[in-house]
């Protein structure tokens, strides 16, 4: 990915559910679109998590307050212990803005979630 700077901050955490809400923004290269530099994370992703992913990485490109977006969604199991996460990305004048939504899964809550994804915008 870009890389030239990464910037991450806090939105939400909740350690008894398991739940954390993050923004990172990260300096793309103008040689990224949007889907090369989602399939370059989904790549990263499965590098960094290798075996303790729970099936597959899915992707969903969509509109998000008028920005092409995509939406991942992946599951994390160790220790007997799954957790959920969905990332929202879109890029904008060469930064990538992505939303990560964590909990574990029996806390996981998709009206939450889509909630939170729809207010999502620069």
């Amino acid at each position: 990915m870009g890389n030239t700077f990464c910037k991450t901050g806090i939105i939400f955490a909740d350690t008894t559910t398991g739940s954390n809400i993050n923004l990172v923004t990260d300096s793309v290269s103008s040689s990224y679109t949007l889907s090369s530099y989602i399939d370059a994370t989904i790549s990263s992703l499965k590098s960094v998590f290798g075996d303790k992913l729970d099936g597959d990485i899915s992707k969903e490109f969509v509109s998000l307050n008028g920005k092409d977006a995509y939406i991942i969604s992946y599951t994390i199991s160790q220790n007997d212990i799954k957790v959920k996460a969905t990332q929202i990305c879109f890029i904008d004048n060469n930064t990538a803005y992505i939303l990560t939504i964590t909990s574990r899964n029996e806390n996981y809550n998709q009206e939450n979630i889509d909630t939170i994804i729809s207010s999502f915008k620069k």
